[in-house]
């Protein structure tokens, strides 16, 4: 029961896995040896491994050009465990393995109630057997026969061409490769290994070949060792295989290491032999000798501080241990804390000196040393640093050709000409606002090139800055400081804004009167003007700093009109203030020709029309609105009526009572008039 419900875990497993991943199929490949064709079947997953392993499959022939012959008789099956036992011997170790594949017991503990974790070990035992049976039938015959993945057919004509089919039944629909085959062409030759190259290591060699993707001869590989070139064994009991992340890699680099040679300094010979998808062993490889080789190197010398005398630095070591395979020690140098250590001597010295005086130590201040001892085999082992200085008390000279340059986002940049000085280690820079103020160091890190850029604020009431520059030496002498160099701040500091101090208006101007702006580098001042329904600004009037008043008459107004005025101030470098705070005004409108007069009703009777006159005003009207309320009512718009007219008769439908009636005038000029109410009211019966 627990077989049967693992086996049908496995088909729900593998029918997820094929349907998010992807589909079930099986591949097929050829091998035509002149008398005969060579089959090999594959399934493409998990999925088609265990349909191929319940349903096998058939193959069917067709010659070309002729019709389909079917080989009803001609079905591949896996082997049961009977057969596989018959085969389970060392000329074949990888039965046994596909065997347990195909029947042994499961290792999952598979029961009604499976979890995520039974599905995961589940899911990867089934890769690992799925994994070992594609494996084992490329290097073993037998194997791919047992599991019913290789056909050979020895029935074949010359000069003719076929055409195989091979069928299965994957997961309820029919799956279908195609393999063909020309048996004029001459029989199919595997093609030699490239050349390997070998790593001599401590008691272990590597050998490397190349092998080209994604047309693969070798699915692996057998490397063979001999001491005299004739008598040659494998050194794997198993095939080598090696695998590459890259899918997309032209060529991967094989490599396999050789552990069991024992001792160093034994030459052997290596070829490789690659073994087929179809288990055919390949042509060998060039040969290739090699040894394993010393890699151990010498004890770590130990170096000790170097200490000076008159003007000469002197280095001391020790190495430890019993060092028979000493062959001398080379004492390297660098002036720098990361630099590039060089050989102070040209032969190695001798195994039995252990001091060095260095005779260029007077060239630099600072001085970084290591001692490396070297064996017989070559190897190499490298001491701690030690540090060794002369003393300097010489100041360098001061750097001459100093200059400044600031752009108008107020970045500097500072040059220099670089100094001569053997020792020289950098610069430092400083500043004041002043040159009578204490200079102020510019930056705190030395500076090791002869120029620096770095960005200033212009938003100061300091229109100069003023810079002094020092050498230091690598023993951090410094030099004395250098003539100061001016420079002069871009003006970028807007000026004082303007404002209104007060404002009177008539219907026939506006009075402004307003405070200056204080900035000492003004230039001018503008005053700008817009109606209430204009959208941009107007520039009334410019005047140069000399010619500023405080307070200004605009008569060129509107009655009735809403007005903004604003100031603004421009200083000698263009910066502008921006605009002050606007003042609004409203002209006031003049009545005197304003008002509708004489407006009264003519011929009133009691009927439902009530005729209306009125005076033409002195003003050009554009059109009147009248209005009308019945006693005890709020006022309604009425109508509107051309401003040429001076009658009007309201013949609307009105019920009995008394109405009464205002009119007002929109004037050319944009003016509109007071309401004026009609001398007495309407009666309708």
């Amino acid at each position: 029961m627990k077989n049967l419900l693992f086996t049908s875990f496995l088909w729900s497993l593998c029918q997820l896995i094929s349907a998010q991943v992807n589909e079930t199929t099986i591949m097929a490949i050829s091998k035509f040896e002149g008398d005969s064709l060579v089959i090999r079947i594959a399934p493409s997953n998990p999925s088609a491994w265990l349909a191929l392993t319940k349903n096998g499959c058939s193959i069917q022939r067709k010659e070309a050009p002729k019709g389909i012959t079917m080989w009803q008789d001609i079905e591949l099956k896996t082997w049961p465990l009977e057969k596989w036992k018959v085969y389970a011997n060392s000329q074949h170790p990888g039965v046994p393995v596909v065997a347990q594949a195909l029947y042994g017991k499961s290792f999952v503990a598979v029961d009604e109630n499976l979890n995520a974790e039974s599905i995961k070990n589940a899911n990867a035992e089934l890769e690992m057997r799925f994994t070992y049976s594609l494996l084992l039938a490329d290097f073993d015959a037998i194997v791919a026969t047992g599991l019913g993945w290789r056909f050979c057919d020895k029935n074949l004509a010359k000069n003719t061409q076929y055409v195989y089919l091979i069928i299965a039944q994957l997961e309820g629909k029919i799956d279908t490769a195609i393999c063909t085959v020309n048996t004029a062409r001459a029989p199919e030759k595997l093609p030699a290994p490239g050349e390997i190259t070998a790593v001599e290591n401590e008691k272990s060699i590597d050998l490397k070949w190349e092998v080209y993707l994604p047309k693969i001869d070798y699915t692996g590989w057998w490397i063979e060792r001999s001491k005299d070139g004739t008598d040659w064994k494998k050194v794997n009991r198993t095939p080598f295989t090696q695998t590459s992340a890259d899918r997309t890699a032209e060529s991967i680099t094989l490599t396999f290491r050789d552990t069991s040679i024992g001792k160093n300094y034994v030459p052997y010979h290596y070829r490789v032999k690659g073994i087929s998808p179809f288990a055919e062993i390949g042509p060998s490889s060039p040969e290739i000798i090699a040894m394993g080789r010393d890699k151990t190197p010498l004890a770590q010398p130990e170096i000790q501080e170097p200490t000076e005398n008159k003007g000469v630095l002197n280095v001391s070591w020790k190495l430890p241990g019993n060092n028979t395979d000493l062959k001398g020690f080379r004492v390297e140098k660098t002036n720098q804390h990361e630099g590039q250590f060089v050989p102070l001597h040209q032969d190695l010295l001798s195994p039995s000196t252990f001091s060095f005086n260095d005779p260029r130590s007077a060239e630099d201040i600072q001085h970084f040393y290591k001692i490396i001892a070297v064996d017989t085999a070559g190897n190499e082992s490298s001491s701690l640093t030690a540090y060794g200085i002369l003393s300097d008390s010489i100041p360098p000279a001061i750097p001459d050709h100093f200059l400044a340059s600031i752009d108008t986002l107020g970045k500097v940049k500072l040059i220099w000409n670089l100094g001569q000085e053997r020792d020289l280690l950098g610069y430092r820079i400083y500043f004041a606002n002043a040159p009578e103020h204490e200079f102020s160091i510019l930056s705190s890190e030395i500076i090791y090139d002869t120029t620096y850029t770095y960005q200033i604020t212009l938003k100061t009431l300091s229109k100069r800055i003023y810079y002094k520059i020092v050498s230091v030496d690598k023993n951090f002498n410094h030099s004395k400081l250098s003539n100061y160099i001016t420079l002069i701040k871009p003006d970028t500091i807007a000026p004082v804004k303007p404002i209104f101090s007060n404002f009177q208006v008539t219907d026939t101007c506006v009075t402004l009167s307003f405070v200056n702006s204080t900035s000492k580098d003004l230039k001018s001042q503008k005053l700008y003007k817009k109606r209430n329904v204009a959208n941009s600004w107007d520039l009334l009037i410019e005047w140069k700093k000399s010619e500023i008043p405080t307070s200004f008459i605009d008569t060129d107004i509107l009655e009735n009109e809403y007005y903004q005025y604003v100031l603004e101030a421009i200083d000698s470098a263009g910066n502008t203030s921006g605009y002050s705070l606007p003042v609004k005004v409203k002209v006031y409108r003049s009545v005197k020709n304003d008002r509708i007069t004489d407006f009264k009703i003519n011929n009133n009777s009691g009927s439902q029309n009530i005729n209306l006159s009125w005076k033409k005003p002195q003003i050009k009207v554009k059109k009147y609105t009248i209005y009308r309320n019945k006693e005890g009512e709020l006022p309604t718009k009425l109508t509107q009526i051309n401003g040429d007219l001076i009658l009007w008769r309201d013949d609307s439908p009105k019920t009995a009572g008394k109405y009464f009636y205002l009119i007002k005038a929109y004037y050319e000029n944009g003016n509109v008039s007071a309401e004026t109410i009609c001398d007495k009211p309407a009666t309708v019966k």
